[in-house]
């Protein structure tokens, strides 16, 4: 049979396929983590569990990064013909090592992102869902390390096919079907978890259409779920792995690494605020400008109170607001030394202070 195979069937490679899509998204990915702490510096703030949790994540991209360069060298993305003799051991050991990375890459990003939604919003309403989709994500990681670890039994058997008296007994199209659709569930979830508390906030829908699209560019990452997940069902379980099972690794790669980047947008605010601040000077305010106090720790002390002006682009029309002043925004008792006093006469409202405190909140979060 081997006569009857052509030079042309035997020079078919999506080898580069494979290393564009790794490359390129990796980079994405990484600069994404580095603008994410530049914005931490930018806002002088320390960096908290969701920053460290996006470093573990990318560093399992890093690790799914060193795996593909590999496993491509040793064949993957070409007919399996067209490799060396030790191509099924080779094969195999690179998914074996693909489906460990990945799990954890998926699993951190997740961790990070609740984390993110815990620090941004700190309310009681949203502590619970956080408590169950971690729980969920836990379990999830747990169910399919196992899975992968003991698809054959002793493990070495799944990529050293001579191994006698070993028990391989999961069926990995159908391993991947259960891994894929709790998967795009808990992703469904995590992208509409914070959508009740931005539609909440009291700022105007320019603002909350800017901060809503930046957490649901993690729809990104639910496609990339979906189309890996259809590349399951359409995958060939035929004796060419090497060449059919591409598409998989292609979304799998994109997916660990779109999720970084999607997990990182959300905390980007002050560096697109650099980056596209407006180079023209900003008029200095009249003396009579009204000014947002804050209070707390000692009081007023005239000389060394904090001020902050209200930002341009919140000088939106009054609105009449039956919130009072010294409301605190957010039911965490942590927070109610924040309480920003405004003054109610005048054009600046409540309405003004609530648009000010909440998108700084955000902001210093971020």
């Amino acid at each position: 049979m081997s006569t009857m195979i052509s030079t042309e069937y035997l020079s078919e490679s999506r080898q580069a396929d494979l290393y564009a899509a790794v490359s390129i998204t990796y980079a994405g990915a990484l600069a994404a983590v580095g603008l994410r702490f530049w914005s931490r510096k930018i806002k002088g703030a320390k960096l908290w569990i969701d920053d460290w949790l996006i470093v573990l994540a990318q560093v399992c991209a890093t690790a799914m990064l060193i795996n593909i360069y590999w496993w491509v060298s040793r064949g993957y993305g070409k007919h399996r013909e067209a490799s060396g003799p030790n191509v099924d051991y080779d094969f195999f050991l690179g998914f074996f090592m693909a489906e460990i990375i990945y799990t954890f890459n998926i699993t951190f990003v997740k961790y990070s992102i609740l984390a993110l939604y815990w620090r941004i919003f700190g309310r009681e309403t949203i502590r619970w869902p956080v408590y169950v989709l971690t729980f969920i994500a836990t379990a999830w990681c747990i169910a399919v390390l196992f899975l992968s670890i003991f698809t054959c039994v002793p493990p070495k058997a799944f990529w050293d096919k001579t191994m006698t008296n070993a028990r391989c007994e999961v069926d990995q199209k159908m391993f991947l079907w259960g891994i894929s659709i709790p998967n795009i569930i808990t992703d469904a979830a995590l992208l509409l978890l914070p959508m009740p508390y931005l539609l909440r906030l009291s700022t105007s829908w320019s603002q909350k259409r800017l901060l809503i699209g930046s957490f649901l560019l993690g729809g990104f990452v639910c496609i990339a779920s979906i189309m890996r997940l259809i590349s399951v069902i359409r995958q060939d379980q035929g004796p060419d792995p090497m060449w059919h099972w591409v598409d998989q690794g292609l979304w799998a790669i994109t997916e660990g690494n779109f999720a970084i980047i999607c997990a990182c947008l959300p905390a980007l605010r002050p560096v697109w605020m650099r980056l596209f601040r407006s180079t023209k000077t900003t008029p200095q305010q009249s003396t009579s400008a009204p000014r947002l106090w804050t209070i707390g720790g000692r009081g007023p002390s005239s000389g060394k109170r904090s001020r902050k002006n209200l930002d341009d682009s919140l000088l939106a029309p009054t609105i009449n607001s039956t919130v009072h002043p010294f409301e605190p925004i957010s039911d965490s008792n942590e927070e109610a030394n924040e309480v920003i006093y405004a003054p109610t006469s005048g054009d600046y409202t409540a309405r003004a202070k609530l648009e000010n405190y909440e998108l700084s909140k955000l902001e210093s979060a971020q």
